[in-house]
């Protein structure tokens, strides 16, 4: 039914309604209008690059902090500590190396003694 309640409406008649009352929210701008909330965090995500933009480092301290570490660099880029892979893959490395002729099938690493093992290919 229409408003008046006169009857059921056919669809030309409301896609007419439907168009005069589009046109009428573009006219007073409240058509696609951002809600109170949605201003606000537009504001304030414009406030909070406004301050990024303030708290950058200066040139002379960042230089001050380069400078201040050196262990830390080498040529200019960071040294990276061993990671557990590496150092494993460096371990496996040696332990699948066998004896030469004549070497003891015995050996000694890190305060460790290994024997070398036929089976496994490797020092054990």
């Amino acid at each position: 039914e229409d408003k008046n309640g006169a009857g059921a409406l056919t669809y030309e008649e409301l896609i007419a309604m439907a168009t005069n009352k589009y046109n009428a929210l573009i006219a007073q701008g409240r058509w696609g209008a951002k809600s109170p909330s949605e201003q606000r965090i537009v504001a304030l995500t414009s406030q909070m690059e406004t301050l990024k933009g303030d708290l950058k480092l200066s040139k002379d301290l960042i230089a001050k902090l380069k400078k201040s570490d050196p262990k830390k660099e080498v040529d200019g880029k960071k040294k990276k500590k061993e990671t557990n892979k590496e150092r494993q893959k460096r371990d496996e490395k040696w332990k699948k190396t066998p004896p030469k002729a004549g070497e003891k099938h015995t050996k000694k690493h890190n305060k460790t003694t290994y024997h070398w093992c036929p089976h496994q290919d490797a020092w054990v």
